[in-house]
């Protein structure tokens, strides 16, 4: 009998902890996503030399982030983004939308820290991003060059 609960004590810990590390991974791999789904929008605004705009908004269990050509309404729309429950701040302010703005010329707003957190853990998982720098652009004159248009001339 003790053989017995000693067993199930030690299967329950191994279970937390499973379950905090999938948890973990969950939070982090939406992360990855949502960091990706961002610099695809900036690419595009870049690429298309037309303006996005990406909304991401907390709905009932999770949040969903979509993405829109506002120059093109005719654009096909990016696939939306569905992300598990978390806390989002901007700025240290708790908020359940933020907007995103990926303008042709490589600038993206807002400008600012966003923090994530995850909890429901013994100990909150937390990250941080400072926009724009997450997408790892060069601040050089040359950098801010955009491409000529075909009627301009050099």
């Amino acid at each position: 009998m003790i053989a017995l609960a000693l067993f199930l004590l030690a299967g329950s810990v191994v279970g937390w902890k499973m379950h905090q590390a999938v948890a973990k991974k969950r939070f982090e791999a939406d992360l990855a996503r949502f960091e990706s789904q961002l610099s695809v929008c900036q690419r595009l605004a870049v690429t298309t030399q037309a303006d996005w705009k990406g909304i991401l908004k907390k709905e009932k269990e999770g949040w969903t982030f979509e993405a829109i050509c506002i120059d093109d309404p005719r654009a096909k729309k990016l696939k939306p983004l569905h992300l598990h429950s978390f806390t989002l701040t901007f700025n240290g302010r708790k908020t359940e939308e933020a907007e995103f703005d990926f303008f042709s010329t490589g600038k993206t707003l807002p400008e600012g820290t966003f923090q994530f957190i995850q909890s429901g853990q013994s100990t909150p998982i937390q990250k941080e991003w400072n926009l724009p720098a997450i997408f790892h652009t060069e601040t050089s004159k040359e950098s801010k060059k955009s491409p000529l248009h075909p009627d301009e001339q050099n």
